[in-house]
């Protein structure tokens, strides 16, 4: 049972990065690169939100889901 948590979790993670990464960020989402920046092009800041989000939902899903059970 906690594999299959965490295993939707990844795939709830992966499906919401790509999906917010690829709609119109508000500038405050985006780090911009300047000189003391590795980065060359725009990164979007939103990745801890996704991992959250999908962790979240997935424990109130299963939660749920146990208490039905019960």
């Amino acid at each position: 049972m906690v594999c299959l948590a965490a295993f939707l979790s990844l795939l709830l993670s992966i499906m919401l990065g790509r999906l917010l990464c690829k709609s119109n960020l508000p500038v405050a989402l985006i780090d911009m690169p300047d000189d003391r920046k590795i980065h060359t092009t725009p990164t979007p800041l939103i990745g801890g939100l996704t991992i959250l989000f999908s962790s979240l939902l997935t424990m109130l899903l299963f939660n749920l889901r146990q208490n039905i059970r019960s």
